[in-house]
Parts: C-alpha cells; sequence; structure tokens
C-alpha cells in the first residue's frame, strides 16, 4: 500500500495561476473605476440638465425684463426705478453668462472623463484576455487606441509625456504651462495682422 502523504513535498501554488488570479482582481477594481466614473458622469449630467435648463429661463425673463422696462414711459419719478431695474437686469445678465461659461468647464471635464472610462476599458478589455496579453502588438495597439481618444491639447501633450517616462505631477505641469502658453498666444495673435 503507497503512502499519499509525502511530508517532504511541499505543494506551491501554480505561479502562472497566482499571476492571473492577482490579474483578475485588477481587472475587477478598474471595472469598478470605471463604474464609478460613468456613475458620477450620469449624476452630472442629470445636475446640469436641470441648471441648463434654469439658466436659459432666467436668461429669457432677464431679456424679458428688460425690454419690458424699456417699454415705460420716461417719467421721472420712474427713471431711477427704471435705471436700477436696468442694472439689476445686466447684473444677472452677467451672471447667467459666468455660469454658461462653467458649463462650458463641465462639458470639458464631462470628455475627460469619458476619455478616461474609454481609455481603461480597452485596457481592461487587453489584460482580461490571456492571449493579448503577452502581445506586445496589443500593447502598441492598445496606446495608438488611448491616445486618438485625446482630442484636447494639453490631454495629448500628458499622454506622450507619461509615455515618454515623465512623471504625474511633471507632465501635468508642462501641460498647463503649454496650454497657458498656447492662451497668451491667441491672445496676441487676436489683434495681429499676418503678412505673408
Amino acid at each position: 500500500m503507497q503512502d499519499n502523504k509525502n511530508s517532504d513535498t511541499e505543494i506551491v501554488p501554480d505561479d502562472c495561476q497566482m499571476g492571473w488570479d492577482e490579474l483578475r482582481n485588477t481587472v475587477l477594481t478598474l471595472n469598478l473605476s470605471v463604474a464609478q466614473i460613468e456613475m458620477s458622469m450620469r449624476d452630472g449630467d442629470q445636475s446640469v440638465s436641470t441648471l441648463i435648463e434654469s439658466f436659459t429661463t432666467l436668461a429669457h425673463s432677464m431679456r424679458d425684463i428688460g425690454v419690458t422696462v424699456d417699454g415705460l414711459d420716461d417719467s421721472e419719478s420712474d427713471s431711477n426705478i427704471k435705471g436700477e431695474i436696468k442694472e439689476s437686469v445686466n447684473v444677472a445678465s452677467s451672471k447667467v453668462s459666468a455660469a454658461v461659461i462653467a458649463f462650458q468647464f463641465y462639458d470639458k471635464l464631462s470628455q475627460r472623463l469619458t476619455h478616461v472610462s474609454s481609455s481603461l476599458t480597452t485596457l481592461i478589455n487587453l489584460v482580461s484576455d490571456k492571449e493579448q496579453i503577452d502581445s506586445h502588438n496589443s500593447w502598441k495597439e492598445l496606446r495608438e487606441r488611448i491616445r486618438k481618444t485625446f482630442i484636447m491639447v494639453d490631454e495629448a501633450s500628458v499622454y506622450e509625456q507619461i509615455i515618454d517616462g515623465v512623471s504625474i505631477e511633471k507632465a501635468i505641469e508642462k501641460a498647463l504651462v503649454e496650454r497657458d502658453n498656447e492662451k497668451d498666444k491667441d491672445k496676441e495673435d487676436d489683434g495681429d495682422i499676418d503678412l505673408f
């Protein structure tokens, strides 16, 4: 009779299996991150839609008030009140304009989060495929697909620098400087006439 117990043999888990378990956990964590981004964007979209509708109504109301005030008689006693109303309408209109600019920021933020979500999903698909994970071509294609999603100049700048091994902090810092320089250049170019 053979003894199935061998006290000298240590049971070692398959290294490949351990690696795939860790990779699976990484994929699950990435999936969670993508889900959180998507949920946040949906919540934000609902709130912003409500705000846009409110500010659109406000803008129309401000315009209507301005038209009504302009139609009032210019009697001496009403002249001061009319001026105060017009001033209030102008202040409210400028606040509505500032809100519109804030919505543009949200739109840019939403685009960036969409790019992050898309990039993470593409990465998840690659690392969860046992055949593709070790393929250099698959990783190259992944980088190219991710790069194509970055349509904003500062995003592309950060991407290029990160791929070149620059730290996240330095890449962001450099991209912000480049963006500010581009804004300054645009301001200078606005009044200039280009001669050829």
